[in-house]
């Protein structure tokens, strides 16, 4: 199942789901959920934040076992200087593409949401940016320790 079906299934909620919370010390806490079809994981969706001021989703999109999408979008906010009790995110939204477990192409768009402001830019109308994809290197492994999770959940922290 390719990106805009799997979508499309998860819309309409008609995938079967697991989904489990978290909390590693308080530190870091979130929700995993799975979304499988005839007992196939084909996304994990893993919502998280760390502290106060940094929140995150990640979506990893699997076919036959293997990933081959991951889009992830971090928030990290915080007070606005210069206007009282502004405050402003920092929204990092990043695309790799995988063929044979490595990523082969990243895409990335950065942009800033004031509370304060009516002209916030829309992530829709916003190009990507292609990126090296070195920082990317390591989006396997965390999707494989997602994904050990879904037969075997956890209150605690993800190793």
């Amino acid at each position: 199942m390719l990106y805009k079906e799997v979508n499309f299934h998860v819309d309409q909620r008609n995938l079967d789901t697991t989904s489990f919370s978290y909390n590693c010390h308080g530190e870091k806490k979130g929700k995993l959920t799975y979304y499988s079809k005839n007992g196939h994981v084909i996304m994990i969706t893993h919502k998280y934040n760390e502290y106060d001021h940094y929140e995150a989703t990640d979506h990893y999109y699997v076919q036959n076992d293997s990933l081959y999408f991951v889009f992830q979008k971090g928030v990290a906010w915080s007070f606005e200087s210069g206007t009282p009790n502004a405050t402003k995110d920092n929204v990092t939204e990043e695309r790799v593409y995988l063929a044979d477990l490595k990523p082969i192409q990243c895409l990335e768009k950065k942009y800033v949401i004031r509370s304060h402001a009516n002209d916030n830019p829309d992530s829709e109308t916003l190009n990507n940016q292609e990126i090296d994809c070195s920082s990317s290197h390591n989006i396997y492994e965390s999707y494989q320790v997602l994904a050990k999770y879904y037969q075997s959940p956890t209150s605690g922290c993800l190793e």
